[in-house]
């Protein structure tokens, strides 16, 4: 088969030397997109633990809440994978970071809620509702021995994430948050009652 002739320009060319030309064309243009991608694939890419540490060390108020609530989803993540692996002193010492990270996270909203704010609120709560539904979890998979720890941060997530969404749909007045009286403590039923 003769190759026809293609007339472009004042330039003779023949219909596969123009197809070859294509087809670098679109080459190139590939892995250009391929070189910008691979670039930019340390922007996408989640920050490791050390550097978010860090970020949260140097954050305040309701930035530092959420930085801490992703360090402690972290830890759970580190724990379940130790307890999966039966080793329950690493899990332990996870479960320790997580209770925590979880407990300054508390502390820094409810400074937040003390000044009517609800900044974070809703990302932190997001994270200990997954996180206590995984440590729910975990607790029924692992050994016995390592089951009372589990329950106990379990059931301390659970708390903090009722308390959180006390604090969001709390009627504000006077640009503050009108709270009940055990201010973050448990609460349950009639605020008056004693427990």
């Amino acid at each position: 088969m003769k190759a026809r002739r293609i007339q472009r320009g004042g330039n003779k060319e023949t219909q596969r030397d123009a197809l070859r030309r294509h087809r670098r064309q679109a080459e190139m243009k590939t892995a250009s997109l391929l070189t910008v991608l691979l670039l930019a694939l340390p922007l996408w890419a989640h920050p490791s633990y050390a550097e978010l540490q860090a970020k949260a060390a140097k954050a305040h108020g309701h930035k530092r809440a959420e930085l801490l609530a992703q360090l402690a989803a972290r830890d759970f993540a580190r724990a379940r994978r130790s307890f999966e692996a039966s080793q329950s002193l690493p899990g332990h010492r996870d479960l320790k970071r997580l209770a925590r990270h979880g407990a300054e996270s508390m502390q820094l909203l409810r400074a937040e809620a003390g000044r009517g704010k609800r900044d974070g609120m809703r990302h932190v709560e997001i994270r200990f509702q997954r996180i206590s539904y995984g440590l729910r979890g975990l607790r029924q998979e692992a050994g016995f021995s390592d089951q009372p720890a589990i329950g106990a941060v379990q059931r301390r997530y659970a708390r903090w994430r009722r308390t959180l969404l006390e604090w969001l749909f709390a009627r504000k007045k006077n640009g503050h948050l009108i709270l009940t009286p055990n201010f973050g403590g448990p609460h349950r039923g009639n605020p008056n009652r004693r427990q």
